[in-house]
């Protein structure tokens, strides 16, 4: 799998759609009216994903048809263009070309991409998490300069997101994540206050008037119950570190001394946090990873791809324990920010 993320071209002629693929496709906007009216209510299989679960469908369909490979190729596409982004938000979050380039490869070559780049059915994820790093990225941004179409681009991304992805309800707190501590207070406020705004109304009305979880079988529904969040947290973190453990990543398991390997890289990781835990960074990238996977510790149904955007704070958490070394062996104690 990991392969055929950098070669798209193993898999393409040996697969097809999965199930849910095809659900996907049978239910799309069938015309420009209703593309515009499934922004406005739940899809055809029952949840609000409308620009990823409907819209790109309808604009790609008379185009791909059942053509496997298309919608492949332009998954690929899509998740190329999100670890560019993420690589230069992290060069300009981090301050160093070298850790960006490890976090934002590590990013892009990790095995759960093979589920985020299969098919039609996962565009949810580049799409989404692109559109929620840019949404970050931009009122990051403005929090750190003050120009205001920084913060108007902010929002209008998060307003794209939040009908790609329902995760996007979490910029907010992944932006506060990465601020923190703020440069200007005021700004700062402002950036959080009015996404968080946007966020909270985005919830209530989700929850509260479509309310999708009462049409979807009982496996979907969310349990708070701290042994299940553990068990579900400690699954997250082993398939973050590419440690395949459980059904759902048989199609990606290593051999024994790969999986050594990545044990130590955890291990590397969390020893590296404890060394230079004087410095800002190296909690946000763990703390950005457990605000964004939030959504997916409270479920039955957890997958690899579920990991999309909670990864970036992996990445994160990476390139700054390497930029936190690269530093200290130069002498230089400034804040890695």
């Amino acid at each position: 799998p990991p392969r055929s993320t950098l070669f798209p071209y193993t898999t393409l002629f040996r697969s097809y759609f999965f199930g849910d693929s095809i659900s996907t496709l049978l239910t799309r906007s069938l015309n420009w009216r209703s593309a515009f009216l499934d922004f406005f209510r739940l899809g055809g299989t029952h949840w609000y994903r409308p620009l990823t679960n409907g819209f790109m469908q309808f604009l790609l369909w008379p185009l791909f048809g059942m053509n496997f490979a298309a919608y492949h190729l332009l998954a690929m596409f899509l998740h190329w263009c999100v670890c560019l982004g993420l690589y230069l938000s992290l060069r300009i979050y981090l301050e160093d070309t070298f850790a960006a380039w490890v976090g934002a490869a590590f990013y892009a070559f990790h095995p759960i991409q093979f589920y985020s780049t299969y098919d039609v059915c996962f565009y949810q994820e580049p799409l989404g998490g692109g559109l929620i790093l840019g949404a970050v990225a931009f009122l990051y941004w403005y929090v750190q300069r003050g120009q205001k179409r920084f913060l108007a681009a902010g929002i209008v991304l998060l307003l794209v997101a939040l009908g790609a992805r329902e995760v996007a309800v979490f910029t907010p707190a992944l932006l506060l994540i990465l601020i923190w501590p703020p440069s200007n207070l005021r700004r700062a406020a402002t950036a959080v206050g009015v996404s968080g705004v946007i966020g909270g109304m985005f919830t209530g009305v989700y929850l509260v008037v479509m309310h999708p979880l009462r049409y979807q079988p009982e496996g979907y529904s969310s349990d708070w119950s701290p042994k299940h969040l553990a068990a579900n947290f400690w699954t997250c973190v082993r398939w973050a570190f590419g440690i395949a453990v459980g059904p759902q990543t048989e199609g990606w398991k290593s051999p024994a001394i790969v999986q050594g390997c990545l044990w130590l890289l955890l291990i590397a990781s969390v020893l590296g946090s404890i060394w230079f835990w004087r410095r800002p960074v190296i909690w946000k990238g763990p703390a950005f990873f457990c605000v964004a996977a939030m959504a997916a510790l409270s479920t039955h149904r957890l997958w690899p791809h579920h990991l999309y955007l909670p990864l970036m704070g992996v990445a994160l958490w990476i390139g700054s324990v390497i930029a936190s070394w690269r530093q200290s062996g130069t002498g230089d104690r400034k804040s890695v920010v």
